[in-house]
């Protein structure tokens, strides 16, 4: 169900929101950095470092308070580049494999 600004509950039939309310954080992390090459996991680190921010050191506890619509804003965001990192990581794979085929005596062309 999603909440409308109304304050009234719909049914939703959306796979995404389907899977993103199953998956648990950790679940979804580690089946992240099982199978993305390292540097794709680098990239993903920095971009979200800089989409949030850098945290302050460990002493300090820190409260975050935002708007709905920033929120998802942030999420928008977070989605198109785990898009992007994700056509990154297929281009990457597909350059390899084609290296792959050249080294291997396949012929030119």
């Amino acid at each position: 169900l999603i909440q409308s600004p109304t304050n009234t509950t719909t049914p939703t039939n959306n796979p995404f929101l389907d899977v993103v309310s199953n998956l648990s954080p950790s679940d979804l992390i580690s089946k992240f950095t099982s199978t993305a090459h390292p540097r794709v996991q680098d990239a993903v680190r920095s971009t979200i470092l800089s989409l949030i921010g850098t945290l302050p050191q460990m002493a300090f506890e820190t409260t975050t308070i935002t708007t709905g619509e920033r929120l998802a804003s942030l999420m928008f965001q977070l989605q198109m580049s785990g898009y992007m990192f994700k056509n990154a990581e297929y281009r990457l794979s597909l350059s390899q494999s084609l290296k792959g085929m050249d080294g291997g005596g396949g012929g030119s062309g």
